[in-house]
């Protein structure tokens, strides 16, 4: 049953990653927007989120700009990153 039970899981996770995936592409510019706040809030350059990601200083500059797509789990590890919940600070994407 325990496998079963992880299986049920792991489908639950794949759902609500798709539907979060969806309502991203569909709010690009709040998510930016939350993104740059966000970093901001905690005093972080982009140079500081770029070298927590191992990203260079555009890509952080060029997803801010909406020039470049986040998906998901980047913005999951984003939001930890600059040390917000990702929750939370998914929550200011659908403030916006």
């Amino acid at each position: 049953m325990a496998g079963r039970t992880s299986v049920v899981e792991d489908e639950k996770r794949r759902n609500l990653a798709k539907k979060i995936e969806r309502l991203i592409r569909q709010w690009d510019r709040p998510v930016q927007a939350a993104i740059q706040v966000s970093r901001k809030d905690k005093h972080l350059t982009q140079e500081i989120v770029a070298e927590r990601m191992a990203w260079t200083i555009d890509i952080v500059s060029n997803i801010e700009k909406g020039r470049r797509e986040i998906t998901v789990q980047q913005f999951i590890v984003l939001a930890q990153q600059i040390g917000m919940d990702p929750e939370v600070m998914f929550r200011r994407v659908l403030k916006w």
